[in-house]
């Protein structure tokens, strides 16, 4: 049943102290007070912010101790019928009623809680102290701010999307350059296509390559498992294994990421680990750009080689960070042939 009060008189324990009190009845809502009634019979007055909290104290407590007492404080508020209320405060609004003494179409809201009543009559006070119209109207009784008094009617430009030159018909019209006589036989100037994005603003990824991992571990689910408790899988921009040969019984990974600084915390993850007592341990490095997620981000001709890849991490990481892969066999050939000097 619910009660038209916030405030409830209860019989306290005896020795029990106002605050534990307090802290007791916060259980049902926020307590706006509590204050000590006189008498022989240890009471208090407790004062809810919501009548909702007050009546569920009541049920909850029952009458042989708690007992419905006078409102504290009003939670009603004269509003216009025009007059804007959030979502929000209309789900706490508990009645409606006409007022009758007005003529100016004002209705009485009543809420469950005293603190929205006390808004509501906030917003009702600034929206009378307002100019009806919003428009051209109420620029005039306000006022623009200093300085900007021959800008006050001016439309705002548009945002211009970024990397494209803004033309004229982009910006207003008290910016544009007057436009220059041009002779009959000059010739229609060409536009010029606009310029890329800085190289440095482009996507980047970096891709780990982890080998000696068991081949068994090394199945799409399996793998993810692992990605997901070293802290990495949401990071993950894509992942594959390559499952190694019966006689090899390891195999590899490549992820690749987004940051740089999660390539380098996976590379410290995995490097040095054992799965099995055969005595061999995971090794991880950095791959080149073009390793990973083909087509993902870069386009023909734009693969950054391996030493590009490696200085956008920071040279400061850990030796573990900056471990690089072996070497191809015409890498080897190559240092085979060349002179050497004694």
């Amino acid at each position: 049943m619910m009660y038209s009060t916030n405030t409830i008189h209860v019989v306290l324990s005896p020795g029990e102290s106002l605050h534990a009190a307090t802290s007791a009845f916060r259980q049902f809502g926020d307590v706006s007070s509590l204050e000590l009634l006189p008498g022989d019979v240890l009471m208090a007055s407790v004062v809810f912010f919501d009548v909702r909290a007050a009546a569920q104290a009541l049920e909850t407590l029952g009458f042989a101790v708690a007992q419905p007492a006078p409102q504290t404080g009003s939670r009603i508020a004269l509003m216009k019928a025009d007059s804007h209320l959030k979502a929000d405060d209309i789900g706490n609004v508990s009645n409606v009623f006409v007022d009758a003494t007005s003529s100016e179409g004002t209705f009485a809201v009543e809420f469950y809680d005293i603190r929205d009543a006390l808004r509501a009559k906030e917003l009702a006070e600034e929206e009378e102290t307002l100019p009806e119209d919003h428009s051209e109207k109420a620029l005039k009784v306000i006022g623009a701010p200093p300085g900007l008094e021959s800008f006050s009617t001016c439309s705002e430009p548009q945002p211009v999307p970024v990397y494209v030159i803004p033309s004229a018909a982009a910006l207003p019209a008290a910016v544009v350059a007057p436009a220059t006589v041009v002779k009959a036989s000059a010739p229609a100037p060409v536009a010029q296509p606009a310029a890329p994005p800085p190289q440095d603003l482009q996507p980047a990824h970096f891709t780990v390559r982890i080998t000696g991992i068991p081949n068994p571990l090394l199945s799409h689910p399996c793998f993810e498992a692992i990605l997901q408790q070293a802290g990495l899988l949401s990071a993950t921009i894509h992942f594959k294994t390559e499952l190694g040969q019966r006689e090899q019984q390891s195999g590899d990974a490549l992820v690749t990421f987004l940051s740089c600084a999660m390539a380098q915390q996976c590379i410290s993850h995995f490097l040095g680990r054992q799965w099995n007592t055969s005595g061999g341990e995971v090794s991880a490095w950095l791959e080149p750009t073009d390793s990973a997620a083909p087509g993902e981000w870069g386009s023909p001709g734009t693969a950054a080689t391996e030493d590009e890849v490696r200085k956008r991490c920071d040279s400061s990481n850990t030796a573990a960070s900056t471990a690089t892969g072996p070497g191809s066999d015409a890498e080897e050939e190559r240092e085979a042939d060349a002179p050497r000097t004694r």
